[in-house]
Protein backbone atom coordinates (compact mmCIF):
# COMPACT_ATOMS: atom_id res chain seq x y z
CA UNK A 1 0.00 0.00 0.00
CA UNK A 2 1.47 3.39 -1.14
CA UNK A 3 -0.06 6.89 0.15
CA UNK A 4 0.44 9.36 -2.51
CA UNK A 5 -0.51 12.82 -1.63
CA UNK A 6 0.03 16.62 -4.08
CA UNK A 7 -0.04 19.07 -0.99
CA UNK A 8 0.99 22.45 -0.40
CA UNK A 9 4.45 23.07 1.75
CA UNK A 10 2.04 23.99 4.68
CA UNK A 11 0.46 20.74 4.36
CA UNK A 12 -2.64 21.56 2.51
CA UNK A 13 -4.23 19.36 -0.13
CA UNK A 14 -7.08 21.53 -0.94
CA UNK A 15 -8.24 25.28 0.25
CA UNK A 16 -11.50 25.54 2.67
CA UNK A 17 -14.41 25.24 -0.43
CA UNK A 18 -12.92 21.52 -0.76
CA UNK A 19 -11.31 22.67 -3.89
CA UNK A 20 -8.11 20.48 -4.88
CA UNK A 21 -7.39 20.14 -8.70
CA UNK A 22 -4.05 20.23 -10.15
CA UNK A 23 -1.85 21.27 -6.53
CA UNK A 24 0.47 19.56 -8.55
CA UNK A 25 2.45 20.27 -11.66
CA UNK A 26 1.82 18.39 -14.72
CA UNK A 27 4.93 16.34 -14.98
CA UNK A 28 3.85 15.10 -11.28
CA UNK A 29 0.51 14.25 -12.48
CA UNK A 30 2.48 12.07 -15.27
CA UNK A 31 4.62 10.40 -13.33
CA UNK A 32 1.71 9.95 -11.22
CA UNK A 33 -0.19 8.43 -14.17
CA UNK A 34 3.08 6.14 -15.02
CA UNK A 35 2.84 4.64 -11.12
CA UNK A 36 -1.02 4.11 -11.42
CA UNK A 37 -0.23 1.47 -14.61
CA UNK A 38 2.00 -0.01 -11.88
CA UNK A 39 -0.14 -1.19 -9.51
CA UNK A 40 -3.20 -3.19 -9.37
CA UNK A 41 -5.72 -0.40 -7.84
CA UNK A 42 -6.24 3.36 -7.18
CA UNK A 43 -8.02 3.67 -3.88
CA UNK A 44 -9.65 6.64 -2.60
CA UNK A 45 -12.54 7.63 -0.32
CA UNK A 46 -16.05 9.24 -0.85
CA UNK A 47 -14.85 12.86 -0.35
CA UNK A 48 -12.68 11.99 -2.88
CA UNK A 49 -15.19 10.76 -5.20
CA UNK A 50 -17.75 13.89 -3.71
CA UNK A 51 -15.55 16.79 -4.83
CA UNK A 52 -13.06 15.52 -7.38
CA UNK A 53 -14.93 13.86 -9.23
CA UNK A 54 -11.75 11.75 -10.15
CA UNK A 55 -11.47 9.45 -13.37
CA UNK A 56 -8.16 7.52 -11.24
CA UNK A 57 -7.17 5.36 -14.70
CA UNK A 58 -4.11 6.19 -16.91
CA UNK A 59 -4.46 8.87 -19.42
CA UNK A 60 -1.51 10.90 -18.94
CA UNK A 61 1.36 8.20 -19.86
CA UNK A 62 1.18 4.66 -21.57
CA UNK A 63 -0.11 1.39 -19.74
CA UNK A 64 -3.37 -0.63 -18.93
CA UNK A 65 -5.66 0.96 -16.30
CA UNK A 66 -5.68 -0.27 -12.83
CA UNK A 67 -9.01 -1.02 -10.50
CA UNK A 68 -10.46 1.74 -8.72
CA UNK A 69 -12.01 1.38 -5.79
CA UNK A 70 -13.74 3.85 -3.73
CA UNK A 71 -14.48 3.45 0.39
CA UNK A 72 -17.81 4.71 1.06
CA UNK A 73 -19.54 3.53 4.07
CA UNK A 74 -22.74 5.06 3.98
CA UNK A 75 -22.43 4.94 -0.39
CA UNK A 76 -22.63 8.69 0.16
CA UNK A 77 -21.51 9.33 -3.22
CA UNK A 78 -23.58 10.73 -5.89
CA UNK A 79 -23.65 7.90 -8.23
CA UNK A 80 -22.60 10.27 -11.62
CA UNK A 81 -19.02 10.51 -10.43
CA UNK A 82 -16.99 9.03 -13.46
CA UNK A 83 -15.95 6.12 -11.18
CA UNK A 84 -19.32 4.91 -11.20
CA UNK A 85 -20.67 6.02 -14.65
CA UNK A 86 -17.54 6.13 -17.36
CA UNK A 87 -16.92 3.10 -19.79
CA UNK A 88 -14.70 2.00 -16.83
CA UNK A 89 -17.10 0.64 -14.28
CA UNK A 90 -16.26 -2.81 -14.76
CA UNK A 91 -12.90 -2.29 -12.94
CA UNK A 92 -14.60 0.06 -10.58
CA UNK A 93 -14.87 -1.69 -6.75
CA UNK A 94 -17.19 -0.06 -3.98
CA UNK A 95 -16.07 -1.11 -0.37
CA UNK A 96 -19.30 -0.10 1.87
CA UNK A 97 -21.28 -1.31 4.57
CA UNK A 98 -24.62 -2.54 5.59
CA UNK A 99 -25.77 0.94 5.83
CA UNK A 100 -25.67 1.58 2.22
CA UNK A 101 -28.80 2.66 0.46
CA UNK A 102 -29.80 -0.58 -1.67
CA UNK A 103 -31.49 1.56 -4.42
CA UNK A 104 -27.86 2.18 -5.00
CA UNK A 105 -26.33 -0.60 -4.68
CA UNK A 106 -28.75 -2.44 -7.40
CA UNK A 107 -27.82 0.65 -10.22
CA UNK A 108 -24.29 0.10 -9.21
CA UNK A 109 -24.62 -3.51 -9.76
CA UNK A 110 -26.21 -3.24 -12.87
CA UNK A 111 -23.26 -0.77 -14.36
CA UNK A 112 -21.23 -3.92 -13.37
CA UNK A 113 -19.03 -2.35 -10.44
CA UNK A 114 -18.20 -5.06 -7.52
CA UNK A 115 -19.55 -4.74 -3.95
CA UNK A 116 -17.56 -5.66 -1.32
CA UNK A 117 -19.44 -5.42 2.19
CA UNK A 118 -17.26 -5.03 5.05
CA UNK A 119 -18.18 -1.88 7.92
CA UNK A 120 -19.79 -2.08 10.81
CA UNK A 121 -23.42 -1.11 11.99
CA UNK A 122 -22.24 2.73 12.17
CA UNK A 123 -20.99 2.21 7.94
CA UNK A 124 -17.68 2.55 9.34
CA UNK A 125 -15.04 0.42 6.91
CA UNK A 126 -13.04 -2.03 8.59
CA UNK A 127 -9.54 -1.31 6.10
CA UNK A 128 -7.85 -4.12 7.14
CA UNK A 129 -10.67 -6.99 6.33
CA UNK A 130 -11.27 -4.46 3.21
CA UNK A 131 -7.89 -5.32 1.96
CA UNK A 132 -7.94 -9.23 2.87
CA UNK A 133 -11.27 -9.20 0.53
CA UNK A 134 -9.56 -7.58 -2.16
CA UNK A 135 -6.67 -9.65 -2.00
CA UNK A 136 -8.68 -12.58 -2.28
CA UNK A 137 -9.42 -10.60 -5.75
CA UNK A 138 -5.97 -10.71 -6.83
CA UNK A 139 -5.65 -7.01 -5.63
CA UNK A 140 -2.27 -6.90 -3.91
CA UNK A 141 -1.11 -3.42 -4.98
CA UNK A 142 -2.75 -0.49 -3.82
CA UNK A 143 -2.17 3.41 -4.79
CA UNK A 144 -4.66 5.54 -2.21
CA UNK A 145 -4.82 8.67 -3.55
CA UNK A 146 -7.26 10.66 -1.13
CA UNK A 147 -8.25 12.11 0.47
CA UNK A 148 -6.98 12.92 4.20
CA UNK A 149 -9.64 10.94 6.31
CA UNK A 150 -8.41 7.86 4.12
CA UNK A 151 -5.07 8.55 4.54
CA UNK A 152 -4.91 9.16 8.48
CA UNK A 153 -6.84 5.76 8.52
CA UNK A 154 -4.71 3.61 6.71
CA UNK A 155 -1.33 5.40 8.59
CA UNK A 156 -3.60 4.93 12.14
CA UNK A 157 -3.95 0.93 11.36
CA UNK A 158 -0.30 0.55 10.29
CA UNK A 159 -1.24 -0.28 6.82
CA UNK A 160 1.09 1.88 5.15
CA UNK A 161 4.56 0.15 3.08
CA UNK A 162 5.41 3.64 1.74
CA UNK A 163 4.65 7.42 0.96
CA UNK A 164 5.09 9.55 -2.09
CA UNK A 165 4.54 13.20 -1.27
CA UNK A 166 4.39 15.53 -4.05
CA UNK A 167 4.94 19.11 -2.19
CA UNK A 168 3.93 22.12 -4.38
CA UNK A 169 5.91 25.27 -3.47
CA UNK A 170 2.82 27.15 -2.46
CA UNK A 171 1.23 28.49 1.00
CA UNK A 172 -2.63 27.46 1.25
CA UNK A 173 -3.14 29.38 4.64
CA UNK A 174 -6.18 27.33 5.84
CA UNK A 175 -7.42 24.67 3.84
CA UNK A 176 -7.87 20.59 3.77
CA UNK A 177 -4.77 19.05 5.85
CA UNK A 178 -3.26 16.10 4.19
CA UNK A 179 -2.97 14.10 7.23
CA UNK A 180 -5.41 14.63 9.94
CA UNK A 181 -4.17 13.81 13.89
CA UNK A 182 -5.52 10.53 15.72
Amino acid sequence: VTIKTAQTIDGKIADEKLNSKWISSLRSRRLVHTMRASYDAVLVGSNTVKYDDPELTVRLSKGRNPYRIVIDGKLSSPLNRKVFSDRNTNKTILVTSALADRQKLRILKRRKIKIITCGNHKGIINIKEALKKLSELGIISIIVEGGGKTYSEFIKKGLTDEFMIFIALRIMGKGIEAFTHP
